[in-house]
Formats: C-alpha cells, structure tokens, sequence
C-alpha cells in the first residue's frame, strides 16, 4: 500500500485551516455528514434536510466567523406578543440569538469562529444544535417550557429555499 499524504501536515485529520474555509468546503463537510443543502443566489448555503430547522450559512473572511441563521414567519399574531416571546426565547434558549424583523418574522442567529482553523466535527455539532434550539425557541410555551407544537420552516418542506430570501 501506499503512503497517506495529510492536506494539512500540523494540524490533526479534524481540522481545516482557516485559508481552507470557504462554502464550497463547508458544503463538502454537510455532504459527508449527509445534510441536504443548496448554495442560493447570494452565494450562502440552505441546509435542510437532516436539520431539525432549516438554516443559512455564511462565511465572513474579514472576521474569520461562520453564521447560522434561518428565520420563521408566524400566523398574523399582536406584535407586542412576539417581542415578550423573543425575551423569552433568549433568556431560555442560549445557542440562538433571536430577534424580531420589521417584516413580521422571528430570526435566529449564531456566529461560529473558525479563528486558527475550523473543527469539522464541532462545526456539524453547533450546525445541528443551532437548528434545534431554533426549533425548541419557537415551541416555547408562555411558562417557558418547550411546547410539541409543529413548525414549518422556510420552504416548507421542499427543503429549498424560500424565495424572498
């Protein structure tokens, strides 16, 4: 047999390196770890299906960050109303910075530093705990516990994404 030449000799078989971040190889991280995604219009990637919420990511070169962030467009519902169970939703739920948009939809997002190289396997874990505690933010019931209410995400379930985003 022959002999295995690493990509990145100093750094261990986990990690990429900074200069190696990019959405083409993160989309080839979400395809090893079998996740659904498309790179949209803007360039960022749709992950989908194997989430438990769709979401967006985006690489930021300048501030070496990854961000997730998807959003939901609830029924119409009082406004004031959404804004005390984003309070909620931010106290409870720690992985998920939500905020309320002038659209009428509930955001989340979550910023991951890949600053010295990116851990693959940690990047797939934060990926799928974003998407559940978005998911777990919404069905937050007025006592502050996770109600098993059903959510469509973005897309529905086609797992493409919508089309005004």
């Amino acid at each position: 047999m022959g002999t295995i030449t690493r990509l990145t000799p100093n750094m261990p078989a986990a990690t990429i390196s900074e200069d190696e971040v990019s959405i083409p190889r993160l989309a080839s991280i979400l395809e090893a770890a079998v996740i659904d995604f498309k790179i949209d219009t803007d360039g960022d990637l749709y992950a989908s299906d194997g989430l438990e919420f769709p979401a967006w990511i985006q690489v930021t070169k300048e501030q070496k960050l990854i961000t997730f962030f998807t959003y939901f467009k609830p029924q119409v519902v009082e406004e004031q109303d959404w804004l005390k169970w984003i309070n909620d939703m931010n106290r409870t739920i720690v992985s998920v910075q939500f905020h309320w948009d002038e659209k009428g939809v509930v955001g989340g997002a979550h910023w991951m530093s890949y600053d010295g190289g990116l851990n693959v396997r940690q990047f797939i874990k934060m990926l799928r705990r974003f998407a559940g505690a978005f998911r777990a933010g919404l069905n937050l019931d007025d006592d502050g516990a996770v109600a098993p209410t059903e959510v469509s995400p973005p897309g529905g379930n086609t797992g493409t994404p919508p089309s005004d985003q």
